[in-house]
């Protein structure tokens, strides 16, 4: 039997026995990262689904205004047969005016399967926006935004902006961290 004891890091110095500790504190900053972009993720979902609610709300109310404008034509319509101001035609061209709107508020609201409509429509947008907040589905208030887009003109400076953004990107940080792991572990 023949044994020979060759230490393979003897003169690395003190970074060899640190390297476990160093590896294990970048795995702590890799997940404090992970866990930053989790939450700004969620934070822009919940941004995106209050504004598509907003949206869900004004296609609700454009529907409605057509749908009472088709009413007060058939109405007219209505008025004017009685008078026999106009043909009966008329009056059922604007009586399918009226259903054809009232079909797209109920679109509206409620949601159509039908290509080139809503999926969701204004409740289906409402329930996703509380699912993001973690609200029970079922608590007898419905969501209705209070703030209105701005109007305000904005101009970015755009050097500025991609500079703070790759400063403060988290995504690169962690491929940062990951190169510096990978390092480590080939030493």
């Amino acid at each position: 039997e023949l044994q020979a004891n060759q230490p393979l890091m003897r003169g690395r110095g003190t970074l060899v026995n640190r390297i476990p500790v160093v590896l294990a504190r970048i795995n702590e900053d890799m997940a404090l990262h992970q866990f930053e972009i989790n939450v700004r993720n969620l934070l822009r979902d919940i941004e995106h689904s209050y504004w598509d609610l907003y949206l869900g709300y004004r296609a609700v109310e454009t529907a409605r205004v057509a749908r009472d404008s088709a009413l007060n034509l058939w109405r007219v319509a209505k008025e004017r047969e009685r008078n026999s101001d106009t043909t009966p035609a008329a009056v059922a061209q604007a009586e399918g005016l009226v259903a054809q709107f009232e079909a797209q508020l109920k679109t509206a609201i409620i949601g159509s399967t039908a290509p080139g409509n809503d999926p969701l429509g204004l409740i289906g947008r409402e329930r996703v926006l509380r699912e993001k907040l973690g609200l029970a589905p079922t608590d007898g208030f419905f969501i209705r935004p209070s703030d209105l887009p701005s109007e305000a003109r904005i101009q970015f400076d755009w050097d500025s902006v991609r500079h703070e953004a790759l400063h403060r990107s988290t995504e690169l940080r962690m491929a940062k961290w990951a190169i510096k792991q990978r390092e480590l572990e080939l030493m």
